[in-house]
Protein backbone atom coordinates (compact mmCIF):
# COMPACT_ATOMS: atom_id res chain seq x y z
CA UNK A 1 0.00 0.00 0.00
CA UNK A 2 0.98 3.77 -0.74
CA UNK A 3 -0.33 6.60 0.82
CA UNK A 4 2.74 9.20 -0.20
CA UNK A 5 3.36 9.60 3.23
CA UNK A 6 5.90 8.08 5.65
CA UNK A 7 4.06 6.42 8.18
CA UNK A 8 5.52 6.03 11.89
CA UNK A 9 4.06 2.97 14.20
CA UNK A 10 4.23 2.54 17.61
CA UNK A 11 4.54 -1.26 18.63
CA UNK A 12 1.77 -2.20 20.77
CA UNK A 13 2.71 -5.38 23.10
CA UNK A 14 0.26 -8.53 23.04
CA UNK A 15 -1.95 -6.81 20.30
CA UNK A 16 -1.68 -9.94 17.68
CA UNK A 17 -3.82 -8.06 15.00
CA UNK A 18 -1.15 -5.34 15.02
CA UNK A 19 1.91 -7.90 14.98
CA UNK A 20 0.12 -8.93 11.29
CA UNK A 21 -0.10 -5.55 10.29
CA UNK A 22 2.99 -4.34 11.53
CA UNK A 23 4.94 -7.51 10.20
CA UNK A 24 2.84 -6.99 6.49
CA UNK A 25 4.18 -2.94 6.39
CA UNK A 26 7.53 -4.00 7.73
CA UNK A 27 7.78 -6.64 4.41
CA UNK A 28 6.84 -4.05 2.39
CA UNK A 29 9.23 -0.92 3.38
CA UNK A 30 6.08 1.05 4.55
CA UNK A 31 6.75 1.20 7.80
CA UNK A 32 9.30 2.74 10.87
CA UNK A 33 8.34 0.72 13.98
CA UNK A 34 9.54 2.23 17.55
CA UNK A 35 8.27 1.44 21.16
CA UNK A 36 6.34 2.98 23.44
CA UNK A 37 9.88 4.57 25.38
CA UNK A 38 10.88 6.11 22.24
CA UNK A 39 8.37 8.15 21.57
CA UNK A 40 9.44 11.07 24.11
CA UNK A 41 13.10 10.51 22.80
CA UNK A 42 12.08 10.55 19.02
CA UNK A 43 14.24 13.25 17.20
CA UNK A 44 13.87 13.52 13.20
CA UNK A 45 17.18 13.66 12.25
CA UNK A 46 19.01 12.65 8.88
CA UNK A 47 19.33 9.29 8.93
CA UNK A 48 15.69 8.98 10.34
CA UNK A 49 14.05 10.91 7.68
CA UNK A 50 15.73 9.32 4.83
CA UNK A 51 14.76 6.50 6.62
CA UNK A 52 10.99 7.41 6.61
CA UNK A 53 11.13 8.99 3.07
CA UNK A 54 12.58 5.68 1.63
CA UNK A 55 8.39 4.57 2.22
CA UNK A 56 7.44 6.66 -0.66
CA UNK A 57 7.85 5.59 -4.16
CA UNK A 58 6.70 7.90 -6.71
CA UNK A 59 7.13 5.29 -9.49
CA UNK A 60 4.00 2.70 -8.25
CA UNK A 61 0.30 2.79 -9.88
CA UNK A 62 -1.86 3.78 -7.38
CA UNK A 63 -4.20 0.78 -9.33
CA UNK A 64 -1.77 -2.36 -9.19
CA UNK A 65 -2.15 -1.24 -5.27
CA UNK A 66 -5.28 -1.92 -4.70
CA UNK A 67 -5.14 -5.11 -6.89
CA UNK A 68 -2.26 -6.26 -4.95
CA UNK A 69 -4.22 -5.70 -1.62
CA UNK A 70 -7.18 -7.29 -2.96
CA UNK A 71 -5.32 -10.44 -4.27
CA UNK A 72 -3.43 -10.61 -0.28
CA UNK A 73 -6.82 -10.64 1.19
CA UNK A 74 -8.49 -13.33 -0.93
CA UNK A 75 -5.11 -15.11 -0.47
CA UNK A 76 -5.35 -14.92 3.37
CA UNK A 77 -8.91 -15.54 3.61
CA UNK A 78 -8.16 -19.06 1.49
CA UNK A 79 -9.84 -17.96 -1.83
Amino acid sequence: MQLDKPLIIVHRQGMREDENTIQYLQDRNRCYLIEWEEVMDLQFHEKLLAKLNSQIDESVDKGDQIHAIVEYILKELGD
